[in-house]
């Protein structure tokens, strides 16, 4: 019975032939098994190295539900921009199509802004549509 082999060095011959060789001396368990030497690191200053802390995003996103299929990332500003500084939004869309898929994010600068769009704009028609604002679960709604 024969065992798997952790690398295996297929040599060509001048006749056509193909030799292969089972390389096991010197692998060792959770060793690379690259077949060149693995490049040296990059040397990075040391101030690049501290990252500066995540503002948090906690209670400054809202999700934006049932909106239209047709509205566009300005008009989702316009509707939002009266209760306060909005530093980011996001419109979910269609890879297919390239349409809104009903719903997506505003992010504002201030908790207290958020608290009071949501407040405001629950239920608020925009475009025949019943918009449903809550405060998003996922608060890096940003990084995708």
């Amino acid at each position: 019975m024969s065992r798997p082999v952790g690398l295996i060095l297929a040599t060509f011959t001048d006749d056509g032939l193909v030799r292969m060789t089972a390389l096991t001396a010197g692998i060792r368990r959770g060793a690379p098994t690259c077949c060149r030497e693995a490049p040296a690191p990059v040397a990075r200053p040391a101030a690049a190295k501290v990252k500066a802390p995540k503002e948090s995003t906690k209670g400054k996103v809202l999700f934006v539900g049932n909106l239209k299929r047709s509205i566009n990332i300005q008009q989702l500003a316009a509707e939002f921009a009266p209760f306060g500084t909005v530093t980011a939004l996001r419109l979910v869309m269609d890879k297919e199509t390239g349409r809104s898929k009903g719903f997506g994010y505003v992010q504002f600068v201030e908790a207290a802004d958020a608290a009071k769009a949501m407040a405001q704009m629950n239920g608020r028609l925009v475009e025949g549509q019943k918009l449903k604002v809550t405060m998003a679960h996922q608060p890096n709604f940003m990084e995708f």
